[in-house]
């Protein structure tokens, strides 16, 4: 979660897009909490991201991703100014006055009004109902918003592989993690199912970035998804027994879409 987040940090930054954009891009449109994420980062605390973040960068000396938990240099500035956020008044963002909020220039770190651009892969994208759908329509739009959410996704979609058996023996627990932990609609392995498995991989691969050996394997195996119904059962590829095992679940939990499936 704070990968994905120094992610889009430094994805945004490239893109010289703006602080109310990326939130626009990483909110409620893809599946995420109204904070986004720099209005996250405000109420959390930019002293406590930054230390998790530092901490993550001198501690996994083996990270693959190790760079991306290094502080920016903006971010640095930010907090020797004791910009923390929401409970020092300003950080991302600053209250002006009673409804009007102003956001802050990463590369001038001055404050002004807030004014969010239009782009038409967001456009395209709100005429999806379905969030999954509406998800994948934005990661494919050709304009900057477009390449920017697929940028952060695909970054997140493996940093998130290459966590498996290190941080989680399987992937429903680190798309449980996510969900639960920071609110996403849907987990980094059921995100990849939406946009396809296959296709992802070859956009990915396009791009100059490693495929994680597991899930190389898994596609050559003939597996073309993480997730798959058998038997009228949710169940998950596990890459060690390389093959499909049933999500455990409490027999007190309904499903809809569990019922949908075995037509009910």
């Amino acid at each position: 979660g704070v990968f994905g987040m120094m992610a889009t940090l430094e994805e945004a930054y490239q893109r010289n897009l703006s602080i109310e954009d990326v939130d626009a891009l990483t909110g409620t449109l893809i599946g995420r909490p109204k904070s986004a994420t720099f209005r996250t980062a405000d109420v959390v605390g930019l002293d406590t991201l930054s230390f998790v973040a530092n901490t993550a960068y001198e501690t996994c000396l083996d990270d693959e991703e190790r760079e991306s938990f290094k502080l920016p240099d903006y971010l640095e500035k930010i907090l020797k100014n004791n910009w923390f956020g929401q409970k020092s008044g300003q950080g991302f963002y600053k209250k002006i006055e009673k409804g009007i909020i102003h956001s802050i220039d990463l590369k001038t770190l001055e404050y002004s009004a807030q004014s969010k651009s239009r782009y038409a892969s967001v456009r395209i994208a709100r005429e999806n109902i379905n969030p999954s759908k509406r998800f994948s329509a934005l990661v494919n739009g050709k304009d900057v918003a477009g390449e920017f959410i697929w940028a952060v996704t695909s970054r997140v979609l493996l940093y998130s592989a290459n966590r498996l058996p290190e941080i989680a023996d399987d992937i429903v627990n680190i798309d449980n993690a996510m969900k639960w932990g920071f609110a996403w609609h849907k987990g980094p392995f059921e995100m990849w199912d939406d946009l396809g498995l296959t296709v992802a991989i070859e956009r990915i691969k396009a791009d100059g970035r490693k495929i994680p050996e597991w899930v190389k394997n898994m596609v050559s195996s003939g597996f073309t998804k993480f997730y798959d119904f058998i038997d009228g059962k949710q169940c998950y590829y596990d890459p060690q027994t390389n093959r499909y095992k049933p999500v455990i679940r409490s027999d007190k939990e309904l499903s809809f879409n569990l019922l949908k499936k075995k037509n009910k």
